[in-house]
């Protein structure tokens, strides 16, 4: 989220905490890096193996795939300011 700042700028929230929190986002099948949008959503992403700890009981989604620096999903309540934790393993 850092580099992607540097690179774009702070995100304009807007009506930033209103939406969920945390996303976590599994199936993707997208390689980790800046500036993926989530079902349309330009927000913070964490790339990680497997779910942490303190995301165990976040909402989750299933992608329907990825292309083009967008992970097509459905169903997300998020905001720019929601955190998604895209799984990278299969």
């Amino acid at each position: 989220e850092a580099v992607r700042q540097a690179l774009d700028g702070p995100r304009p929230l807007g009506d930033g905490d209103k939406g969920l929190q945390v996303v976590v986002v599994e199936g993707a099948g997208a390689k980790p890096a800046v500036g993926w949008k989530i079902g349309g959503v330009a927000g913070p992403a964490l790339w990680v193996a497997e779910v942490p700890a303190w995301a165990k009981d976040a909402p989750r989604v299933q992608a329907k795939g990825a292309k083009a620096g967008a992970i097509e999903a459905d169903g997300i309540a998020a905001t720019a300011a929601t955190l998604f934790v895209i799984i990278t393993k299969p």
